[in-house]
């Protein structure tokens, strides 16, 4: 028997479908403001694997999650429109499904997503072969130099991402294996910006020992160093986020070029649940008009283009 995500469905007799995907550590449960309230779709709020309800015989990573959804997309979802919808690692999911599987996918809006990439140290060739012409510069040679700065930058950046899991992992044993239950779900609650209503749903869903892994996929994950073009996705960050946010935002667009990019009105991570009217008439909007317009909670942010 094939390997599945497990998942909760409403609406299975309309023609399109949107997939809802989680933000780490959590499950299907974060979507309740959105159930029951899309009515004109199919719509389905899947646990991602080592997540929720969903067993596999599989590791979590970023590359096993989107196969599933792939298969899920193919299998269950045969001959309907799909549109996507992540948060955080759910929109790196989305992300790595554009790259391989674009023609199966109508739309995607993704949120809060924290990416390192190197896409901004990639040169164009046209303009550095102007600049060989121009400077009678020999142009292998310049290409080699700049192969050997991307390296170096690479792998700069794979140091401090290793160092920085050591610091996580340590943060693991000597912190959160120590502390009470109750005590790491508070943190939770106050990272995630929701309130005390939602501690059990939460008690229920953090595996501590689940932290390291996807902190490592979110951690080492890289965008391909190729243009996408790819041409209905919506790239989403709230204002009260963290700077590294806005900045993956920048950086996520550098690759798709023809995406656009809106910021949320003092929002945070998982505003879906506390913003989830203006979260709700988003997407929908997006996915009706595969564009949105400027209210008073969403702006169009022009400077990341």
């Amino acid at each position: 028997m094939k390997e599945k995500l497990y998942y909760v469905e409403e609406g299975k007799e309309n023609n399109e479908a949107i997939i809802f995907i989680h933000s780490n550590l959590l499950s299907n449960w974060v979507w309740n403001r959105q159930k029951s309230q899309l009515k004109d779709y199919h719509c389905i709020y899947l646990d991602l694997i080592d997540h929720g309800k969903t067993q596999v015989n599989m590791v979590f990573s970023i590359e096993n999650c989107k196969k599933l959804i792939k298969n899920l997309i193919i299998n269950d979802l045969k001959y309907k429109k799909v549109h996507l919808v992540g948060i955080a690692i759910g929109g790196t999911i989305i992300l790595d499904l554009l790259y391989e599987y674009p023609n199966i996918i109508e739309t995607a809006v993704i949120s809060g997503v924290n990416i390192k990439n190197f896409a901004d140290n990639k040169y164009n060739i046209d303009d550095i072969e102007d600049k060989v012409n121009k400077k009678s510069v020999d142009k292998l040679k310049m290409l080699d130099e700049i192969k050997n700065i991307d390296n170096i930058i690479i792998n700069q950046e794979d140091k401090r991402t290793e160092e920085l899991l050591s610091s996580v992992k340590e943060c693991k044993i000597n912190i959160l294996d120590k502390k009470p239950s109750n005590f790491i779900i508070s943190g939770f609650l106050a990272e995630y910006g929701i309130g005390k209503e939602y501690f059990n749903q939460l008690k229920e869903t953090i595996k501590i020992d689940n932290f390291i892994k996807v902190s490592e996929e979110y951690l080492k994950y890289r965008l391909p160093n190729e243009i996408n073009n790819f041409p209905h996705l919506l790239i989403l960050y709230g204002t009260k986020e963290y700077p590294k946010v806005v900045k993956s935002a920048e950086l996520i667009q550098n690759q798709f070029p023809k995406s656009k990019i809106f910021s949320i009105y003092r929002a945070i991570h998982l505003w879906n649940i506390i913003n989830y009217d203006w979260f709700n008439e988003t997407i929908i909007e997006f996915i009706v008009n595969k564009n949105i317009k400027d209210k008073d909670y969403i702006k169009e942010n022009k400077d990341l283009h």
